[in-house]
């Protein structure tokens, strides 16, 4: 029955529904994930990354063993930026796909993970999980120049049939499936375990850690309102939100590889996706994207159809035109629920015979089309295999407009008509045999995919503290060294175990840094929160990242200094307006209650103070760090 289950899929839909499907999720997710991603990286190397100082980097992974001149140098990462868009742009059309998108996939290792070296990883790992395996699938076999490309030569050929790999589209697929899920099970087992150790479950907890983001975007987010309480929700309601992201997060990787269970995977985890970013503002939009992977859309192509009353139509057409053979090929590409049948004039087939009316002397003048209890010829043919191919249906309802169709059957009666000396010159010369098309080898999505999800489940073991237990079961005895020496490395890209929020916090408080500013007569206020927003490039994380540490580095020294570098880069920020009334800043720590209604710290104990020489001397020391070599932390 588990078999079943796990070959509903390939019994269900075909190869080339599968290599539909694969095609239209490189084309979603290029679009709307990853384009975005890299025009965002080509803004922030050519405007934030030439002002960032030496001292704020803290190079993560293996950004540590770069030189530090090439690390740093804008100018470097925004060529490659460059370059990256460019490949990507290829693969969004299918052009050289394989070839583009693993290009695109190293540059976006790189280039993807430099805003990661500023004390806060942003958890973006799949976007380069999901490029390598669209590089190392087939995913241009269908819906790109590639696959046009390959239609003409096949026609030229002989032959009008789409030729796709084996089994290796809905491999790739269940790959990118896989690693959705386990990025969900290293965060839910982790709120698990937090469930049966503290006291994670209680209404009270998830209470808090719902105020305590809203004090992280109060402080660090311009123009932010918690709106709705959703912390003051039935205490039962919000247990139960709970225990169904636990429910959800550790069993997903098991039911995404079920056709049955899929579609509850994909509602569960978009409603999950959607409460994270209207309740706690953390918004994952490319992973959310990725659940374009989970739609068997030729499936749904097909049930469309079927509801509408369209039934597959048999294609007629002149197998000695080698411009019919092309347009035929060429359609075949974007029958992504095959519902086109082609039929060769010069075919042997028995079902030739069933339109004994249609001949050669008639298919050498127009193109017909026989289904849905009807046979047309000409444009009108066009316009029929149009409205029975989903990716078209657009193109149909165009050309039934009246303008369109008086064009479209000039257009096509003079290419028609001129297409007769082809025919002449085709005409008896026998078709260039084609061998049978070899299977793509699905080596290369196996092994990417394996090596991902091993990779991945390796380092959230680490990562998450587990580790050591791993080592002990093995007998290691340098477990405790060989775990620390593991994390000094901060081994989090492009592996991390995504975030749990499953720490032991406190009840009711977060302690932070809180600068202020000092004004002539003694006052003292707090600086606005668009003012780090600037500093930080809207970053949220990175700004809430960067100030705790300027509370919770163990170095006296160390802290004190990042402490001035966070003053000298808000100091930069201020409006101008408030500049000349400041003579210093003051940094506090600060502990303020979760309680929105309560929006004072408890306590400030003052810990820094920063006067308008030394902010000023510090921004100049900014301006000109780029020509000093950092400190190593």
């Amino acid at each position: 029955m588990i078999h079943r289950w796990l070959k509903a899929d390939e019994v269900t839909t075909d190869d080339v529904g599968w290599a539909a499907n694969l095609a239209i999720f490189r084309l979603v997710y290029l679009y709307a994930a990853i384009l975005p991603i890299i025009s965002h990286m080509l803004r922030w190397t050519s405007e934030t990354m030439p002002l960032l100082t030496y001292d704020a980097w803290q190079p993560i992974s293996f950004y540590r063993w770069l030189p530090d001149d090439v690390l740093r140098n804008a100018g470097l990462a925004h060529g490659l930026a460059v370059a990256d868009w460019c490949l990507i742009v290829l693969g969004l059309i299918g052009f050289y796909t394989r070839s583009s998108l693993g290009l695109a996939t190293v540059l976006s290792l790189y280039l993807f993970g430099l805003p990661q070296n500023f004390g806060k990883i942003d958890h973006t790992h799949h976007d380069i999980w999901f490029l390598a395996m669209l590089a190392a699938g087939p995913s241009g076999e269908m819906l790109s120049i590639d696959a046009l490309i390959g239609a003409i030569r096949r026609a030229d050929r002989g032959k009008v049939d789409l030729q796709v790999s084996k089994h290796t589209a809905l491999a790739t697929l269940r790959y990118v499936w896989l690693l959705m899920g386990v990025l969900y099970l290293s965060s839910g087992l982790g709120k698990l375990v937090a469930a049966w150790r503290t006291h994670w479950l209680d209404s009270a907890n998830l209470a808090n850690i719902i105020r305590r983001r809203w004090i992280v975007q109060r402080l660090y987010q311009r123009q932010f309102s918690p709106g709705f309480r959703y912390d003051k929700l039935p205490p039962a309601l919000i247990q139960l939100g709970g225990l169904g992201t636990i429910a959800f997060e550790t069993s997903a990787a098991g039911l995404v590889l079920f056709r049955g269970s899929r579609w509850l995977v994909i509602l569960c985890g978009l409603a999950f996706h959607l409460s994270n970013g209207i309740i706690l503002g953390i918004w994952f939009t490319s992973l959310m994207i990725a659940y374009v992977s989970m739609v068997d859309w030729a499936w749904l192509g097909r049930a469309a159809m079927r509801r509408v009353g369209r039934t597959p139509v048999t294609v007629i057409y002149d197998d000695s035109c080698k411009l019919c053979r092309r347009a035929i090929a060429i359609l075949k590409t974007l029958d992504s629920c095959e519902r086109l049948t082609p039929l060769a004039a010069a075919s042997s087939d028995s079902f030739r015979m069933t339109y004994p009316q249609i001949t050669s002397e008639m298919l050498a003048r127009d193109l017909y089309v026989a289904g849905n209890g009807e046979v047309v010829a000409g444009y009108e043919a066009y316009r029929t295999i149009a409205a029975c191919v989903p990716l078209l249906w657009p193109l149909a309802l165009l050309m039934r407009l009246p303008p369109v169709a008086a064009m479209g059957g000039a257009f096509y009666r003079r290419i028609a008509d001129n297409r007769q000396c082809r025919v002449a010159q085709d005409h008896g010369r026998p078709l260039v045999s084609m061998p049978a098309m070899k299977n793509t080898p699905a080596l290369a999505a196996h092994l990417i995919g394996g090596l991902l999800l091993a990779a991945e489940a390796t380092t959230a073991t680490l990562n998450s503290g587990h580790g050591l237990a791993v080592f002990r079961i093995l007998g290691m005895r340098s477990s405790t060294a060989s775990v620390a020496g593991w994390k000094k490395q901060k081994w989090v890209w492009p592996f991390d175990r995504y975030p749990t929020f499953a720490y032991s916090w406190d009840l009711g408080s977060y302690r932070t840094w809180e600068p202020r500013l000092v004004y002539a007569d003694g006052s003292e206020s707090t600086i606005p929160p668009q003012v780090f927003a600037r500093s930080f490039g809207n970053s949220l994380s990175v700004a809430e990242a960067n100030v705790q540490q300027a509370v919770d580095y163990a170095h006296p020294e160390w802290r004190r200094k990042h402490a001035l570098i966070l003053a000298g880069m808000l100091w930069k920020n201020l409006p101008n307006s408030v500049r000349p009334r400041v003579i210093a800043i003051n940094g506090y720590e600060s502990v303020f209650s979760t309680n929105p209604d309560n929006p004072e710290p408890t306590s400030r104990t003052l810990i820094d103070t920063f006067p308008l020489q030394l902010l000023e001397a510090q921004t100049a020391t900014n301006e000109g760090s780029r020509s000093r070599k950092p400190i190593r932390r």
